[in-house]
């Protein structure tokens, strides 16, 4: 099954993880609902998948790998769900661990529903994405 079409079809259980990962950021006297913790979460996910959907050549991945890609359908609802975080007290530490965290539910989804082997690079990202949330929780920002 290809990415985009394991997304859209588990939206809502990608949306229930990552929330679970909000609610561990949470800065201390911040209390948010459950719809503030996934607020824009589907917004991000389908812009996401209008991403991975689109065509893009050699030189256009390789742009958008440095942040400099044509395509930006993920500013405008990632750049509302950080200004909801911020309001709420999070620090651009935890905000990047929350994006992370939204990536890193999709791949353990992915993976564990069987559409993904379980391959020495996937079980390096997972570890990969593990260890960036720690690191990037610890960071001084």
């Amino acid at each position: 099954m290809a990415l985009s079409e394991f997304i859209r079809g588990h939206h809502h259980e990608i949306i229930g993880e990552f929330e679970e990962s909000a609610r561990t950021l949470i800065p201390p006297g911040a209390n948010m609902t459950a719809a503030e913790l996934r607020d824009h979460a589907d917004e991000m996910l389908t812009a996401v998948v209008e991403d991975v959907e689109t065509g893009q050549s050699e030189n256009e991945q390789i742009r958008k790998s440095r942040g400099m890609g044509m395509q930006k359908t993920m500013a405008a609802s990632g750049v509302q769900h950080a200004d909801a975080r911020i309001r709420h007290g999070f620090t651009p530490a935890q905000l990047l661990a929350e994006f992370r965290a939204l990536r890193a539910s999709v791949l353990r989804l992915y993976e564990r529903r069987g559409d993904v082997p379980a391959t020495p690079a996937t079980l390096t990202e997972r570890h990969r994405n593990t260890s960036l949330r720690s690191q990037i929780n610890d960071l001084p920002l």
